[in-house]
């Protein structure tokens, strides 16, 4: 769970927790989570003040808004 002011609280976990680890939590890249994770077509995403992380089902991989 993450929270700040500008952001609210967000829950983070799974795959997509797990990708937001590697990119350096909400030191890194992406900043604090913006959204809570929700489902897309193939899979999850969560949204981010420096983009988003989504886990894709069918692979069980991640792509995020940078790739």
């Amino acid at each position: 769970m993450y929270w700040s002011a500008a952001t609210g609280a967000r829950a983070v976990y799974g795959a997509v927790f797990a990708a937001y680890g590697r990119n350096g939590y909400e030191n890194g890249r992406f900043g604090r989570p913006t959204s809570e994770e929700f489902a897309v077509n193939g899979g999850r995403q969560v949204n981010s003040q420096g983009g988003w992380i989504r886990w894709l089902s069918a692979t069980n991989s991640i792509v995020t808004s940078e790739d």
